[in-house]
């Protein structure tokens, strides 16, 4: 049976690699998360919060999870064809908004 293969790229904010760096375990978490996400399980998003559904419901092509760490809630953003990842804190995506760092395309 041929399977194909998807490489991911995966990328990490500032804030995570700075978080990483003060608790080693975080890394192991993130890489116990992924492929949660990569299953479709969506975590804690919380579509209460107007800000998760906002951004949800405006990339609703993508794979989206929220996960809880200690006092942080990390989000992991999958673009559709599955090549690149970027995960952040949950502060970030207000920045990264203001910054158009999600209005990329991958084609």
């Amino acid at each position: 049976m041929d399977k194909t293969r998807i490489v991911t790229i995966i990328f990490i904010t500032k804030g995570i690699f700075d978080c990483i760096q003060q608790d080693r375990d975080l890394m192991w978490f993130l890489q116990d998360s992924l492929p949660k996400h990569y299953a479709g399980n969506r975590g804690d998003l919380d579509m209460n919060d107007g800000r998760e559904k906002e951004f949800f419901q405006a990339n609703h092509d993508r794979l989206i999870s929220v996960v809880k760490y200690k006092q942080n809630r990390i989000w992991i953003i999958t673009e559709t064809d599955l090549t690149e990842t970027v995960i952040l804190l949950s502060e970030e995506y207000a920045k990264s908004i203001s910054l158009g760092v999600f209005r990329m395309d991958v084609k």
